[in-house]
């Protein structure tokens, strides 16, 4: 049980959640980023990856190899000083250039808007408690993909074709059921794991609830 509450720790890492659903909502939706198949935004892949996931991740071992860190985990509350603030900048850096590209959707805008400010919140709070990033990272996935199929998708469903095979369908609403579940395993993993309580793994999921829900409010 613990090698899976390891694997799921790193697989569903905070870093790769914007990553997860950025591209599923440009595989799904790819005419929202002007375009008719996700594959035709190489470019805007690639910087995502870049700024969202590759450069912290490269920061986080570099602080590791000088020693400002104790961890990759950063199961310490001070270790997250540092890559909360590069992640910040960064995020902060595709919102200013983002927010009025006509080839992004405003509901990606208010999900970069969203992290952003679930990564100041938990820049904060931190100083008192170590909420979980990882359950943050999920509450943040859940409204979000709520949000699309309260507004965005009536009928739960969209259609979906990868190169040259069939049109697929996905519904949104088992996806959903999905993220519920994988939420409550992850936070249940970082309980056994030991590296959180109860109080921090739900107030994690809470923050990033609600740090979506204003950006959505906000932007709309």
């Amino acid at each position: 049980m613990r090698q899976l509450s390891l694997i799921s720790a790193y697989l569903f890492h905070p870093l790769f959640s914007f990553v997860y659903t950025f591209f599923l909502l440009l595989c799904l939706k790819p005419h929202w980023f002007g375009v008719n198949h996700f594959s035709h935004s190489g470019l805007l892949i690639v910087l995502i990856l870049i700024y969202t996931c590759i450069i912290p991740l490269i920061a986080v071992a570099l602080l590791k190899f000088v020693g400002l860190i104790k961890s990759f985990e950063m199961t310490d509350k001070y270790d997250r000083i540092i890559p909360l603030i590069i992640c910040l900048i960064f995020y902060l850096w595709m919102y200013i250039n983002l927010k009025n590209d006509d080839n992004i959707p405003k509901i990606f805008i208010a999900f970069i808007l969203g992290s952003i400010i679930s990564i100041i919140l938990a820049f904060v709070i931190n100083n008192w408690i170590k909420l979980s990033l990882h359950s943050l990272a999920f509450g943040s996935m859940l409204c979000f993909w709520l949000t699309i199929r309260i507004y965005f998708c009536q009928d739960g469903v969209y259609y979906f074709r990868f190169s040259n095979m069939k049109i697929s369908e996905f519904h949104l609403n088992y996806f959903i059921g999905l993220l519920v579940l994988l939420s409550g395993w992850v936070a249940s993993s970082r309980i056994l794991l030991g590296v959180h309580n109860l109080k921090e793994v739900y107030l994690g999921f809470i923050i990033g609830f609600i740090s979506i829900l204003l950006a959505i409010s906000y932007t709309f």
